[in-house]
């Protein structure tokens, strides 16, 4: 196995910190989408979000396969960051996507009760 450089792994914490925040950033999207009922949108944004997110998967694996000398050297701060900042963003798209499919069916029931008002309203 190629051992990384001191570089090449800042650059793979800076990628995990960067793929997570866009993911986070496309995930917030998705549910202010919903929220406007453009659910089309929504699933767009969801969409842009797995795939920064799968690229933050990407390097946080790298990272993985590094030990311990090699993030002492670069900073075990960073790294913490990198995967505070990974780990949140996962729990954030998975409450997005909860949220998203909350508001598709709030909406449905809005219409369904729009729908039924008005034929009460027609006599029917």
């Amino acid at each position: 196995m190629r051992l990384l450089s001191k570089e090449n792994l800042e650059e793979c914490i800076f990628s995990v910190i960067g793929y997570s925040g866009m993911a986070k950033y496309y995930a917030s999207e998705a549910i202010k989408s919903a929220k406007n009922g453009d659910f089309k949108e929504a699933e767009e944004f969801l969409k842009k979000s797995d795939d920064e997110f799968s690229k933050a998967q990407d390097a946080e694996g790298a990272l993985a396969k590094i030990g311990d000398k090699k993030s002492k050297e670069c900073g075990e701060l960073v790294l913490i960051h990198s995967q505070d900042h990974f780990m949140g963003t996962m729990t954030y798209r998975e409450l997005a996507k909860e949220m998203v499919d909350m508001c598709r069916k709030y909406s449905d029931m809005e219409k369904s009760l729009i729908e039924r008002i008005e034929k009460l309203e027609k006599g029917q």
